[in-house]
């Protein structure tokens, strides 16, 4: 019969009719491609973005260890920044060296009173006195009272607070030596003080911190 369809194109007429369905079906959506790792930033803009989204890198670990490893520059470096000259900065240090040699965990040989980096008496201004003491002090703030930035804090809290801690005199010194006595005789108030090996300290922290400044 002329109008008969052989079973072979039969076949094939499906076979192209499947095919020209599958291509006009609109393939199902890939994941997008999130491209290549982005390094990380550097520049101004990475810091702002670590200001912003703080968080710890091989940089602040690296800065953290130095500050670690010596008190006494950190000790110096704080009290320039809140004003003080490098005389008046090198006469605390010294005195601190002389104390506990910076040590914010010192605590006084034999078991005795002195506790921290100034060496302040237990029951008295390290726990004890009102509102002046470093444990009071380091719990208004969050913080413990072993902290090296805690303890250096409390010094300049307990200088601009209380006249007697001899701000004025401290801040009137224009010599490393009138410096360190000043903090000797009014906020150490130390029996034994040994002023000579104090301001021997405090030349080698000028000497060591002032230079490049």
């Amino acid at each position: 019969m002329p109008n008969q369809i052989s079973f072979k194109q039969l076949i094939a007429t499906t076979s192209l009719f499947c095919l020209a369905i599958t291509a006009n079906v609109a393939p199902a959506a890939a994941a997008p491609d999130p491209g290549p790792s982005r390094p990380a930033a550097t520049g101004p803009a990475a810091s702002t973005a670590r200001a912003t989204h703080p968080v710890q890198t091989a940089a602040t670990e690296a800065v953290a260890s130095k500050t670690s490893s010596n008190p006494q520059r950190t000790a110096f470096d704080y009290f320039l920044h809140k004003g003080l000259s490098k005389v008046q900065a090198a006469g605390i240090v010294g005195n601190l060296v002389q104390e506990s040699s910076v040590n914010a965990s010192a605590v006084q040989y034999g078991n005795g009173p002195g506790r921290g980096i100034a060496q302040w008496g237990i029951r008295q201004r390290w726990d004890r006195s009102p509102n002046d003491n470093v444990a009071w002090f380091a719990s208004r703030h969050h913080a413990s009272r072993w902290s090296l930035n805690t303890q250096l804090d409390f010094i300049w809290y307990e200088l601009k607070t209380f006249q007697h801690y001899g701000f004025a005199a401290l801040h009137a010194a224009r010599t490393v030596s009138a410096a360190t006595k000043a903090f000797q005789d009014h906020f150490e108030v130390c029996g034994t003080c040994d002023s000579r090996q104090r301001l021997t300290y405090a030349q080698r922290a000028l000497k060591a911190y002032g230079n490049d400044r």
